[in-house]
């Protein structure tokens, strides 16, 4: 399997990001509005502990996520950004 190319389920159901979606969640997660950045905490957290708090955030390693809390990050972020355009 690639790293580039996503991967879906037999219902087409996306259940693992490619390695380039990945980076673009790191990216789009710094232009979200802080209520929407306090909801991606909320599925961090409720995905781990393995995180680390800071006065201006928190910084976590995507590896340390599963790919369901990493797919539910991406899918979040599509939705507010198709709302957004809509």
């Amino acid at each position: 399997m690639n790293e580039e190319e996503d991967v879906f389920d037999e219902n087409n159901n996306l259940i693992k990001l490619s390695y380039s979606k990945k980076r673009q969640i790191i990216d789009k997660v710094k232009l979200l509005e802080e209520t929407q950045r306090e909801e991606i905490y909320k599925l961090i957290t409720d995905d781990t502990e393995k995180y680390t708090e800071k006065t201006d955030g928190i910084i976590v390693n995507l590896n340390n996520l599963s790919e369901l809390c990493i797919v539910n990050i991406y899918n979040y972020i599509k939705y507010n950004e198709d709302t957004k355009n809509y």
